[in-house]
């Protein structure tokens, strides 16, 4: 999902809309710092010239020459920059197209900066900022339980049971409408970290009634290269947890 897209669901709103960049948004002056420092690290730690073929889906080149950058899909979707120790983030996404992006521009950071250490600390510092200024914005959702984060456990407007079989086993739960589960059911902690420069943002939801916790993780990350487009909030359930029906009341 997108940020704003989480953002409305834990704040139970419509305000955010599509688009929201979530370091742009709350780190813009270290994600531009982050941008600013991968162009200086591609200048100092080359290659100077850079080429990647996939057999019948393309051939790309990118090319630095003094303080220019050339990048090139397929000889049919080319770009030049005359001065990246200078580009601006705005310059470079308003010049380039996704497959300049995905397919020159990020793979070459993969292939040359990705282990830089200057390149992981701002894209780090970048990541740090963002979480600390997101879970700002969404500390006021704690302990409470909106009806828009219900659909994360398919609880609906009307009581119902899930039967729940394998070789072994056979369990039935009770799962309660949402006017009732919405007293029990809430955020209880939110929470980020950044393990090495990728931010995660954790939402901890208990269900009162029956003490069981269960943790989401959202991913904040590029999903088609760095730089390109959109960071995604790509959601996953905490391994500790691995199924959502210990939010319901167990009868069998």
């Amino acid at each position: 999902m997108g940020l704003y897209k989480l953002l409305n669901i834990l704040l139970n709103t419509n305000t955010y809309n599509s688009g929201m960049h979530v370091f742009k948004e709350f780190a813009n002056t270290e994600f531009e710092n982050w941008f600013h420092i991968t162009c200086n690290c591609l200048l100092k730690d080359g290659p100077t010239t850079f080429n990647k073929v996939r057999t019948n889906k393309y051939n790309v080149t990118g090319k630095l020459f003094n303080n220019s950058m050339m990048l090139n899909y397929n000889s049919s979707e080319i770009v030049e920059f005359d001065d990246i120790s200078h580009l601006q983030y705005e310059e470079f996404a308003k010049r380039t197209n996704s497959h300049l992006r995905e397919y020159v521009f990020s793979k070459w950071i993969k292939a040359a900066v990705e282990n830089d250490e200057n390149y992981i600390q701002s894209k780090k510092l970048c990541a740090i900022t963002a979480g600390q200024n997101l879970l700002k914005s969404v500390k006021p959702c704690e302990k409470t339980s909106p009806q828009s984060l219900l659909r994360f456990f398919r609880i609906i407007d009307e009581e119902y049971y899930y039967a729940k079989t394998t070789n072994n086993s056979l369990a039935i739960y009770k799962v309660p409408p949402a006017q009732e589960a919405s007293k029990h059911i809430v955020i209880n902690n939110i929470s980020f970290e950044v393990p090495k420069s990728q931010l995660n943002f954790y939402t901890e939801i208990l269900n009162i009634k029956n003490g069981n916790k269960i943790v989401f993780r959202n991913e904040l990350r590029y999903s088609h290269g760095q730089f390109n487009g959109t960071p995604e909030a790509k959601c996953y359930i905490d391994k500790k947890f691995q199924d959502l029906s210990i939010m319901y009341e167990r009868l069998v």
